[in-house]
């Protein structure tokens, strides 16, 4: 059931339609910082400038022109102080920067969109798994209980090496694969798991050799984000996710590398961006697979998935699927009811492709 927007929220849209307003907003929080008020907030700058390696001069005030402008951004586009720099806000102008979605507008939306009862399946992995079973093509089980001994050792007893997951935590944290070669090792194993809260170990993925190619450490997803309303669907944008050093998992804010997708032609058509967006690679920089100009195979057949996904829980609008691609087709990794989205594209704004999006929310 959709939820009304709430009174912050309104003040807030209300805002960001004002330019003026926004730049008085700006200005205030600007002062408010320097009265020692906000210091999150200027922390956050702060480390902005740090991480995309930003030296500022104070010379003319252009320290705290830039500031202000990152404040102002806040308010008239909803963006984060590290989104300003990942979408390069300094140089854009009014009109390039209006297409661009940012986190906090996402989620003011998502507020207004989102069924907590139903986010409750995608927030818990193992009732992810359990609702969309005969898309992930492995076996996984839960481990809450002491009672739960018997499943595990009969699981290791078929899976001697398999993945562990934490059942609520995102972005890569936590997930590890490990070996077990008998049931001592395996009562050992899962008295540790049990002691860490409730887990769910996953049979290990075969990926396509053409995917593993990019990177053999992790297996590389296509994260697809859809948007489902009205039986319509709207395929909003992917991305090819890497992994890279060593890394186990293909998540940006453990390593990792991704590059968005031509969502017609299933084409990498740009370079492949770490976290920060910093670094750029047209090659893996590991493997030296080339990234820029692949093209992601059976894009056809994904494709045709995401139109039968998005009607297993049609209330669930919006969905960002981690899509693994094996020899004997595509399989359902992860499904996330809060995704990144303009996260993975960097070089324009999502506006446009988020349009039903926009529309529901405005209803």
């Amino acid at each position: 059931m959709e939820n009304k927007i709430n009174k912050k929220d309104r003040f807030w849209l209300f805002v960001s339609q004002h330019k003026l307003l926004c730049r008085l907003c700006a200005y205030i929080q600007y002062v408010r910082m320097k009265m020692g008020f906000k210091q999150y907030i200027r922390n956050d700058i702060e480390q902005q400038f740090k991480n995309f390696k930003v030296e500022l001069t104070n010379m003319g005030g252009y320290r705290r022109k830039i500031i202000l402008d990152i404040l102002y951004s806040y308010f008239r586009n909803m963006i984060e102080p590290r989104e300003y720099f990942l979408y390069d806000f300094r140089s854009r102008n009014e009109y390039g920067r209006k297409d661009f979605v940012g986190v906090p507008r996402l989620f003011l939306f998502w507020r207004k969109l989102w069924d907590e009862k139903i986010c409750e399946i995608y927030h818990d992995k193992y009732k992810t798994y359990q609702t969309y079973k005969k898309y992930y093509n492995r076996e996984i089980i839960d481990i809450s209980e002491e009672s739960d001994l018997t499943a595990f050792c009969s699981f290791v007893e078929r899976h001697h090496r398999f993945i562990v997951k934490p059942i609520n935590n995102y972005g890569g944290k936590g997930i590890h694969i490990v070996s077990v070669n008998n049931r001592e090792e395996a009562v050992e194993v899962f008295a540790e798991l049990y002691a860490l809260g409730e887990t769910v170990v996953e049979e290990l993925v075969e990926q396509d050799p053409e995917m593993a190619a990019f990177y053999s450490g992790s297996v590389n997803t296509v994260r697809f984000v859809t948007f489902y309303h009205k039986n319509r669907l709207s395929k909003i944008c992917a991305a090819l996710r890497m992994g890279r050093n060593g890394s186990e998992v293909d998540n940006a804010t453990y390593g990792g590398i991704f590059a968005p997708i031509d969502m017609e032609h299933g084409i990498v058509y740009t370079y492949a961006k770490n976290y920060k967006g910093k670094d750029k690679y047209a090659f893996h920089p590991d493997s030296g697979t080339q990234i820029l100009g692949a093209r992601i195979p059976k894009w056809d057949e994904l494709n045709h998935l995401m139109e039968e996904l998005v009607k297993v829980i049609p209330e669930q609008k919006m969905i960002g699927w981690d899509m693994a691609l094996t020899p004997s087709g595509w399989i359902v990794i992860e499904a996330n009811p809060d995704p990144a989205c303009q996260d993975l594209v960097h070089d324009h704004g999502l506006r446009e492709a988020m349009g039903d999006f926009y529309e529901a929310f405005y209803e």
